[in-house]
């Protein structure tokens, strides 16, 4: 009896241990299947955060960018409007100056005598916002101005 009662007991420690085994490795299982889902979503949490970083900082990429494009159109807007102040500037000093030089000439005298505009007022040459009138070299020749330039 006491053989019997030893053979239950191994029989009975063996399906335990056999039962133990069997637990142990579905609770192991169970431990590495939880653990890779928790690896997984702490994967996939840190993914779409790196991923929202980078589109923030594409986003403030772009607006830096576009206000960096935005400045220098401005300023080659800038520079060509300053260039064609500039240029106008030329071309009306230029004008004036050719002006200037034609007064002088034997050629406006005549022109002047010719047209008979003698002791009238002589018309208006508009440039711009200047007025230019008769030189006052031109007053000897008969011509009364209307205000003094």
């Amino acid at each position: 009896m006491l053989d019997t009662s030893l053979e239950k007991l191994n029989q009975f420690t063996s399906m335990i241990l056999s039962e133990a085994k069997t637990e142990s490795g579905t609770v192991y299982e169970e431990i590495e299947r939880k653990s890779q889902e928790a690896l997984d979503a702490a994967e996939d949490k840190a993914l779409a955060e790196a991923f929202r970083f980078i589109k923030s900082e594409i986003a403030k990429i772009n607006v830096e960018n576009g206000r960096l494009l935005s400045k220098a159109v401005m300023d080659n807007k800038r520079a060509l409007y300053l260039r064609r102040e500039a240029m106008s500037e030329e071309v009306l000093d230029q004008a004036h100056l050719k002006l200037r030089e034609y007064v002088n000439t034997e050629a406006y005298q005549t022109q002047i005598k010719k047209t008979g505009y003698t002791k009238k007022l002589f018309p208006l040459i508009t440039i711009q916002i200047m007025l230019y009138r008769i030189a006052p070299a031109d007053i000897s020749v008969g011509f009364v101005p209307l205000l003094s330039v």
